[in-house]
């Protein structure tokens, strides 16, 4: 496709695209906010404070956006390693004992994304041994 020359990215214009799309917003999205706030309509019209004003603003809304995805993330893996858990037999008391055997305390929602995944791999290991003893 050929887009005029306003509507193409330069090398901090790329950047800032991959931080729009961190953030969650598109192409429409941007062209609002240049447009209420600059009264410019594409990315290669405004100036360079201009520019380093949208790229901080967002990287703020990028860094929002993936600590809710983070936050999505360990929230789904702490309700499927409940889930194996409880589904052989094994009650919540339980899991908090063997955390802590395990060295990682009693709570889940005070673990981070690794050591979530870590847990979860202790849980398979420990599901399918008791499947196996069977």
């Amino acid at each position: 496709m050929n887009y005029c020359k306003e509507a193409q990215y330069d090398e901090q214009g790329l950047y800032m695209h991959s931080l729009m799309k961190d953030a969650g917003w598109d192409e429409k999205g941007l062209q609002g906010f240049l447009v209420k706030n600059f009264r410019k309509s594409h990315w290669n019209l405004i100036n360079e404070s201009e520019r380093r004003r949208v790229i901080s603003m967002l990287r703020k809304y990028a860094a929002k956006n993936r600590a809710a995805q983070q936050a999505a993330k360990g929230k789904k893996l702490r309700k499927n390693i409940m889930g194996l858990w409880t589904a052989n037999g094994f009650t919540y008391s339980d899991m908090h004992d063997a955390m802590k055997i395990w060295g990682y305390g009693e709570s889940l929602r005070a673990l981070t994304l690794k050591e979530l995944y870590e847990v979860f791999d202790y849980v398979r290991l420990f599901c399918s041994a008791k499947k196996e003893t069977k």
